[in-house]
């Protein structure tokens, strides 16, 4: 057997087994990350401008941080072949910012 097909085979064999550690961690990422915006923005008073560019800056930090670890692992999955992988990191990913924005919409 070539050393391809193993590769290919264990990434199929695990592949389901490899997701729930993935979308774990991906859940507490954009919990941190999202958590980070909020308390970001947190000031005593009305901010100044320097606090206003602090807090832009971490926004747009985070932001970046989200967007390419949504896109590398969803590289990494397709490069692997891991389909279910790829899933569950897109569905954790996208859960706690909809779970946050489905809470301002409820509450309207």
């Amino acid at each position: 057997m070539s050393t391809s097909r193993s590769l290919w085979g264990w990434t199929r064999e695990y592949d389901g087994s490899v997701a729930f550690p993935v979308a774990v961690a991906d859940l507490l990422l954009s919990g941190v990350l999202l958590w980070s915006v909020i308390a970001s923005g947190i000031t005593f008073g009305g901010p100044d401008a320097a606090e206003q560019v602090a807090i832009q800056q971490a926004r747009n930090t985070a932001q970046t941080i989200w967007g390419v670890w949504l896109a590398a692992g969803l590289l990494i999955a397709a490069a692997l072949r891991m389909p279910r992988t790829a899933m569950a990191h897109s569905a954790a990913m996208l859960a706690v910012p909809g779970a946050f924005a489905a809470c301002f919409v409820v509450r309207g």
